[in-house]
């Protein structure tokens, strides 16, 4: 296909605005979520609900980046193989570990000891 300059920078300008605002808006979206996972739930519910808003999160990082690629499949224009490797990055770095997890859902608290 034969893009014009404008139609190149148009979708290039949709494009990053729809990374760099799905980036945080993942994260919000799942720290709100753990936030209200409840304390007196069962452990493997808490996981369960960990589970659901992880997958959101990596579902809308990868959809980023797989629109970063195919731009760049259709336009040829290396700024996508940028976007797509900074949603990658992101995506590495929230890997889950089950030490993360863990901190994720019951995160440590220092006892208050009383010293009287």
């Amino acid at each position: 296909m034969d893009w014009t300059l404008s139609q190149k920078e148009n979708l290039k300008s949709v494009i990053l605005i729809l990374a760099l605002g799905g980036i945080p808006a993942s994260y919000i979206f799942h720290s709100k979520k753990i936030k209200h996972i409840a304390e007196d739930l069962p452990m493997e519910q808490k996981v369960n609900q960990f589970k659901i808003s992880y997958l959101i999160k990596i579902i809308t990082l990868e959809a980023l980046s797989v629109l970063g690629i195919l731009s760049y499949m259709i336009t040829a224009d290396n700024t996508f193989l940028y976007i797509f490797a900074l949603l990658f990055v992101a995506y590495l770095i929230n890997r889950p570990t089950k030490h993360g997890i863990t901190e994720e859902i019951e995160p440590y608290t220092p006892e208050e000891t009383n010293e009287s």
